[in-house]
Formats: C-alpha cells, structure tokens, sequence
C-alpha cells in the first residue's frame, strides 16, 4: 500500500523576498533569480534599479 500526501503553501504577506521581486521584476522569478537576490540580501548590497517598460519588452 502506498500513499502519496500532497500539501499547497499560499503566503500572501507582500513583504516575502518572493513577492518584492516579483514585485520589483513585473513577473514572477525563476528560483536562480530568487536565490541570486537572498545571496544579494546576505551579502547587503544595494538592490537594482527596476527595468523600465521598455527593457522588460526588449528583451
């Protein structure tokens, strides 16, 4: 008999490093991004300026 056990986490908090990035990119990140900026956090650097419309659709 096996059982396979499935669970789905929600947090809605706006102030999770997730959500800033997200917040920040205008799209959700990819999980290399959000460990590049829980690294960038660690190391306390200064956070990037966001994309413009622009460079967002130009890429």
């Amino acid at each position: 008999m096996s059982v396979e056990i499935r669970f789905t986490v929600t947090n809605d908090n706006p102030d999770t490093i997730w959500n800033r990035l997200a917040a920040r990119l205008g799209r959700e990140p990819t999980n290399a991004e959000a460990a590049a900026e829980v690294r960038r956090i660690l190391a306390d650097e200064p956070a990037p300026e966001p994309a413009t419309q622009h460079e967002r659709t130009s890429r």
